[in-house]
């Protein structure tokens, strides 16, 4: 989607799964993950994305999970 690299930021995942990415001012941005396992040695997996739109000093809990 347009404005998707705007700007890129990375996190990483903490052990129960939830990850955080600080100071972002406001405006809208794509949260994507790739999801990725081997079922009898072939690949498995997908993409997921969700937009999301942040106002001054707002915080989004954001739930990626297939429709």
């Amino acid at each position: 989607p347009q404005g998707y690299t705007d700007q890129f930021r990375r996190g990483q995942c903490d052990a129960q799964g939830r990850f955080r990415i600080a100071d972002l001012p406001p405006g809208d941005y794509f949260v994507t993950t790739a999801v990725q396992w081997v079922v009898a040695n072939q690949p498995q997996g997908g993409h997921f994305m969700r937009r999301v739109r942040l106002g001054q000093g707002e915080q989004a809990d954001v739930i990626l999970t297939f429709p």
